[in-house]
Parts: structure tokens; C-alpha cells; sequence
């Protein structure tokens, strides 16, 4: 599958398509024991999920998932302990309110079966990040759109390829690498979690870490950002997605006016 920009992608997430398509058996061109096992695999895997769910052809195509972290304190799981609904854009067909996880380390999109179990467990799918347009989460208070990045659709850009949360998706661009890093404890791993915020106001994504850096990402419009932040009463190393999201749009709002 062609992956496409992120305003391209973001746009699948708002549209329902109802086109039905052939199921794919998701294998590479393997050979030996190794592909009949992993051909096995996804044919077990659709025989088994496509008589309880309708859009199966569509959704099934991945691997199981087992969930590594069963003995951890800290999972890798995005926000783990609050509820959520999901939707997910699939080759361009979008799937509303089915049960998704997103596991932070594996950088994976988990798909979980609520009538099937396997040891006392739903049973979990790793979706194929090749089918995947985008997907999001919807909690109480906030939703999170992501979308899949890399240098192959992008050219310019710059970090390493994977789901982002796309936060504001104007002239300037933020997103937000949620991630965690293992760790050894009491002879078990848990799994911190660690974000990561980018912009990119036109010459690459960068990391936002301290006030003084994020001001320099806006060259000519410096002062005048640095103005607004200061009367704004926002502090960078503390500031939330929303308060970056505003900068954003005022600096995206001088441009315009420049124009």
C-alpha cells in the first residue's frame, strides 16, 4: 500500500468508504518451513475471526499479538487504565467503534477480539502497518489521531518512521511520538513512558525541549512568537499539546497575514 501525507491520511479518518475487498493473506514471499508456518497462520487466523465478524476480510490481517507485559507494573500500553473507543481507516475503509490498543514499544496496533478468549484473555491481533491509513482513540476528555510517517512518502521527513499522534497538521506541523523504554526492575520489566513532541515550522521536525530552542524554530516571526508565548502565560517545558497547538496557529496566522 501507497502511503500518503498527512493531511491525505488525516482526511480517510473523516470519511466512511463501504467498498468491500478480497481478503489478503497478509504473507510475504517466504519460503520453508518459516512461510507455511507463517501462511498457516493467517489462514487459521481468518478462518477463526470471520464468522463473528462482518468486515473480517478487511480487518484480519496481522499476526496474534501476546501480551508480553502480563507481569510488568508499568505497561506499554497508550493510557492503559482509561477507556477508550476506537476507529481505524484500513485502505481507505474506516472502521468505527471497534476495540484497539496502541502498544507504545512495539509501536504496534492492537486489534481485540472481545468474543474470543485464549487463557482466560480476549484474544489480540497485530494489525499489518502496511494497511493501516490511520487510527484514533477517543478518551473522555481528549481524542488522538495518528497516522503512519516515514521518509518513503515524505522525503523531508526526518525522524524515525512510525505512528505519530498528529496534533496540528497546518503550515507548521506537530506531532507527538508516544513511546516507552523497557527497564529492569525486581527481576521483571516494566515499560516507562517517555513522549516526545516535533514541529516542524518548514525545516524538518524537531524536538521540543527547552523555550529558547522552540523560539529559534521560527526564525523571522522569533520575537513576535516569543511575545505571544510570554503574554500567553505559557511555559514550553511545561506547556500541554493544546497550549504548542496554539503557537502554532498564531505563528501560522502571521504568515498568512504576510502573505
Amino acid at each position: 500500500m501507497i502511503r500518503h501525507s498527512i493531511p491525505f491520511i488525516l482526511l480517510f479518518c473523516s470519511l466512511t468508504i463501504s467498498a468491500q475487498r478480497p481478503v489478503q493473506d497478509g504473507t510475504e514471499n517466504g519460503s520453508g518451513l518459516f512461510g507455511k508456518i507463517e501462511k498457516y497462520q493467517v489462514e487459521s487466523l481468518f478462518e477463526l475471526y470471520s464468522l463473528k465478524i462482518d468486515p473480517a476480510s478487511e480487518i484480519i490481517n496481522g499476526r496474534e499479538y501476546f501480551p508480553y507485559y502480563f507481569r510488568s507494573n508499568l505497561k506499554p500500553i497508550l493510557f492503559v487504565d482509561k477507556k477508550h473507543s476506537s476507529s481505524i481507516t484500513l485502505n481507505g475503509r474506516k472502521f468505527d467503534d471497534i476495540d484497539i490498543d496502541y502498544d507504545t514499544y512495539m509501536d504496534q496496533v492492537v486489534y481485540i477480539d472481545s468474543v474470543r478468549f485464549f487463557i482466560y484473555s480476549p484474544l489480540r491481533l497485530a494489525l499489518n502497518k502496511d494497511n493501516i491509513d490511520c487510527f484514533e482513540l477517543r478518551f473522555e476528555k481528549d481524542t488522538l489521531s495518528f497516522a503512519y510517517l516515514c521518509k518513503n512518502e515524505d522525503p523531508g521527513f526526518n525522524l524515525q518512521e512510525g505512528f505519530y499522534e498528529v496534533v496540528f497538521d497546518g503550515d507548521s506541523k506537530y506531532i507527538i511520538k508516544h513511546k516507552s523504554i523497557i527497564q529492569g526492575r525486581n527481576g521483571y520489566d516494566d515499560y516507562l513512558y517517555k513522549p516526545a513532541g516535533y514541529v516542524n515550522t518548514g525545516s524538518g521536525f524537531f524536538r521540543i525541549t527547552n523555550n529558547k530552542d522552540f523560539i529559534s524554530l521560527f526564525g523571522e516571526r522569533s520575537e513576535e512568537v516569543k511575545s505571544f508565548i510570554r503574554d500567553s502565560g505559557i511555559k514550553i517545558r511545561k506547556a500541554n499539546k493544546e497550549q504548542i497547538k496554539y503557537v502554532l496557529e498564531y505563528f501560522d496566522g502571521l504568515k498568512s497575514v504576510a502573505r
